[in-house]
């Protein structure tokens, strides 16, 4: 039994080792014809490391091109890439395998790997590069401009704003760090009525007054510490002074300024002492002046110390001080406005005609407004003999008026008994 057994297996050996080799390579051919290789493209993004290694050559970077995101083919057994996604693979490019080129660009090889199936897959890395644009870090110091939002509570106004640190430094590309004009840290005021301090990010503008993308700077303060004092506010009227004297014939009419009153601000205690804000006769001198004068004052000078104006643009208060000269006019006055003196009862008097030129000199302003029938004249008989005579004027009214040199007026004086004996003859003859 045991030798038919062991015939069995040694007959024919050679033909059974080529079953079994035929056997093993139909198998295989199977297999393959079951599970074939399969290619397959994936996309990753790329993380980077070691990115110090840029910025300590003094040099910044930016990814150009989109490459950092890679595409890459794989190649497996279909039934284990079908199982594979993207987050199977891990694209890294290491900074200190930066390779710079002539012209201001560099490439960072980028590696892939799998997380699974390692061994049983096969990834095309070749030509795999991060690419980047290379320029030189920049440091500068700047600024911080301390400014204010919003409007305090009704009364208050915005006094004194800081900021600390007020200087910062900022580093980063030149290209960034160059466009930068100004930071400024801003703080919210709406509606206080009373000192108000906050935290801000200071936030850089180029010199057209938009923000800078800060992403790719550093700042060495990422808050600065911001206060804003709240002050008490009051509408202060203005009053003018005006000095020196003027020449001859001149007279000052009117002072006017505007505005005429300015709002400030500053503490209650410094706002309970101010009642008027006084410019000076010294700022407002008029000797000599022969016409109106136009000054303009700069009332933030007469401003108690840590008062100030609400409004800037109130600063500068136009002055106009009116001055007018001396004037002469002639007026066509009526014998009626004169007042006679001295007349005896002896005496009638006659006047050559109903009115009489008088010309009297005043200020433009005043005999403007004088009429012929204002002008009160007197004349005083003393001594004055019948007969024609030429007898002066005297002005009868206020001694902002003068008459022009002396003003005389002829009059004929006639005795009431020589006219009244006339006059009987007169009615004989008729007889």
């Amino acid at each position: 039994m045991l030798k038919k057994s062991k015939d069995l297996l040694t007959n024919n050996i050679g033909l059974k080792f080529l079953s079994v080799i035929f056997a093993l390579i139909l198998w295989l051919v199977v297999v393959n014809i079951d599970d074939p290789d399969k290619t397959r493209t994936f996309s990753t993004s790329v993380t980077l490391v070691n990115e110090d290694a840029v910025a300590n050559m003094g040099k910044s970077y930016e990814i150009i091109n989109d490459s950092n995101v890679v595409s890459f083919r794989v190649t497996a057994k279909r039934s284990i890439i079908e199982r594979m996604g993207t987050t199977d693979f891990k694209a890294t490019a290491d900074m200190e395998n930066i390779e710079l080129k002539k012209d201001g660009t560099a490439v960072v090889p980028i590696d892939i790997n799998s997380s699974r199936y390692s061994s049983q897959i096969d990834i095309d890395r070749k030509n795999k590069n991060l690419e980047i644009a290379i320029e030189d870090l920049q440091s500068n110091q700047f600024k911080v401009i301390a400014q204010t939002q919003g409007e305090p509570a009704e009364g208050s106004a915005v006094g004194e704003v800081t900021v600390s640190p007020n200087v910062i430094t900022v580093s980063g590309p030149m290209s960034v760090v160059g466009r930068i004009s100004r930071i400024t840290a801003t703080i919210d005021v709406n509606g206080a009525f009373a000192d108000t301090e906050d935290n801000v990010v200071p936030v850089p503008y180029d010199a057209s007054g938009n923000p800078l993308d800060t992403s790719k700077l550093t700042f060495s303060q990422e808050l600065v510490s911001i206060k804003a004092q709240i002050l008490t506010v009051k509408e202060i009227p203005i009053s003018c002074e005006t000095g020196g004297e003027l020449a001859d014939d001149y007279q000052q009419v009117d002072v006017k300024w505007n505005p005429e009153r300015i709002t400030v601000k500053g503490t209650a205690e410094q706002l309970n002492k101010i009642t008027v804000i006084t410019i000076p006769k010294e700022a407002l001198d008029i000797s000599g002046a022969k016409e109106t004068l136009k000054k303009e004052i700069d009332i933030s000078t007469y401003l108690p110390e840590g008062v100030t104006l609400v409004d800037s643009s109130q600063a500068k208060i136009e002055v106009t001080i009116v001055i007018e000269q001396m004037e002469s006019r002639t007026f066509q006055v009526p014998v009626g406005n004169i007042k006679i003196f001295n007349l005896s009862d002896k005496y009638d008097i006659e006047y050559q005609g109903k009115r009489i030129p008088v010309t009297l000199k005043g200020y433009a302003s005043d005999i403007e407004n004088l009429s012929a029938k204002d002008i009160m004249l007197s004349i005083d008989l003393s001594g004055v003999q019948p007969g024609t005579n030429e007898v002066v004027l005297s002005l009868n009214l206020e001694n902002k008026y003068e008459l022009l040199e002396n003003s005389t007026i002829t009059i004929n004086l006639i005795d009431k008994n020589a006219k009244e004996e006339s006059r009987e003859n007169d009615v004989e003859d008729e007889e």
